[in-house]
């Protein structure tokens, strides 16, 4: 081994002055702020936390619809408070999907996209009734990432936005939560840029709702169960 050799003379004749690459992102696995004060508390922050990490927590089996203050996902309120959340755990996102509410039991599927060394950390919660029945976590290659936002922005069902203007719906009396059940976002330095549709009843649809459909879960089934803790395959 030289340690001290041609490569030593940096500067000199025929090299190049050219700084190191940067460091890869390396996401942390539990948030740097450490744990709220109300841990177990089934609130609004804890949620954030339970899409941000994808262990389970004591936390986790608390949501329900009886708690007060037990937290109901929706989507423009989990996109405001995410971000927020994410950088004070020291966690920087790259993308945000919230599917739902679909289903009887007006299921929503959240997906959190973090930079992780050379490859794009995945982690999802499925929250039916307002419970956490699943969590997960997976890595994808950047090139899926880029070949995912490729084909849910480009499909015709889906529009720029986080929601739909009221002209596009006949449904203006409705909650505006009602009127779509897709929310996409993707974060960068410049800022985000968000696309939303309406994806109900997509498997009985055409070939451009199927394709959709086929997107999304390839995204969401990326990922090995971490909750229930029986079936944890924890990374």
């Amino acid at each position: 081994m030289v340690l001290v050799g041609p490569a030593a003379l940096a500067c000199g004749a025929g090299a190049r002055d050219t700084a190191p690459p940067a460091p890869a992102v390396v996401a942390p696995v539990v948030c740097r702020a450490g744990e709220l004060a109300d841990s177990l508390a089934p609130s609004r922050d804890g949620f954030f936390r339970e899409a941000l990490f994808a262990a389970p927590t004591g936390r986790t089996p608390r949501f329900d619809d009886y708690t007060p203050g037990s937290y109901h996902p929706a989507k423009l309120d989990v996109l405001a408070g995410l971000p927020a959340a994410a950088a004070a755990c020291g966690v920087r996102l790259e993308g945000l999907l919230v599917l739902g509410p679909v289903g009887p039991l007006w299921a929503y599927h959240v997906a959190v996209l973090v930079p992780d060394g050379d490859s794009v950390r995945v982690t999802t919660l499925v929250m039916p009734h307002a419970r956490i029945t699943g969590k997960g976590a997976g890595r994808i290659g950047r090139a899926a990432v880029d070949s995912f936002y490729r084909e849910v922005a480009g499909s015709p069902l889906v529009r720029p936005g986080p929601a739909p203007t009221p002209d596009e719906t006949v449904r203006r009396d409705v909650d505006v939560e009602w009127r779509y059940d897709l929310l996409l976002a993707r974060f960068a330095a410049g800022g985000q840029r968000t696309w939303h549709a309406s994806v109900r009843d997509a498997a009985q649809g055409g070939g451009d709702r199927a394709s959709l459909v086929a997107a999304i879960n390839g995204l969401l089934g990326a990922t090995d169960d971490t909750y229930p803790v029986g079936r944890s395959q924890e990374r």
